[in-house]
């Protein structure tokens, strides 16, 4: 349990130190939390039509021999910002195990998007998936490798005019007093 809240916290921290008012960090996998999302930086405003740049980076957070392997990262969410939900993976070379334990592995990700032009303004979710291949005990006395899905919800804010929809009530309106 303070694991996890140290994580949170620690994210909070993150998000707010970034400069970015328009995108979060809103929650942390479930499974384990051997990668993190750092550095999630997106333009600051963006509008209804708009093509942006989503980039962060993946940070293996899980020290032991055999760690990470197979890692891949992609998005799901779909509207406003993709037509076709998931995204195309990215694999997320050179997080795997290292001797050198003091140096904490991180991959640039990227991914370019864009707003759907009939978008209202307000704050949508994405879904940043990460999937990846760790040894645990859990499985068994000797353990063995098993698959591992995080999913991380980040929220992005567009603006632009918003959504007022105007319609008649009464043809004879009362009188006010």
């Amino acid at each position: 349990m303070k694991k996890s809240i140290g994580m949170l916290v620690g994210i909070l921290v993150l998000v707010s130190a970034m400069g970015s008012v328009n995108a979060q960090i809103i929650g942390t996998g479930s499974t384990g939390n051997a990668l993190l999302i750092t550095n999630l930086t997106i333009p600051a405003k963006i509008y209804p039509g708009e093509n942006f740049t989503l980039s962060f980076r993946v940070k293996n957070t899980w020290r032991e021999p055999g760690s990470v392997e197979d890692a891949y990262v992609y998005l799901e969410g779909g509207e406003p910002f993709m037509k076709v939900s998931p995204s195309e993976p990215q694999l997320l070379k050179g997080l795997g195990y290292s001797s050198e334990w003091w140096l904490v592995r991180a991959v640039p990700v990227n991914f370019n998007l864009s707003v759907d032009r009939l978008t209202t303004s307000g704050t949508y979710s994405l879904n940043a998936v990460l999937v990846y291949s760790r040894f645990t005990k859990a499985i068994g006395v000797n353990g063995a490798t098993e698959k591992f899905r995080e999913v991380i919800p980040i929220r992005i804010r567009v603006l632009g005019i918003p959504e007022i929809s105007l319609f008649v009530k009464s043809s004879s309106p009362a009188k006010l007093r």
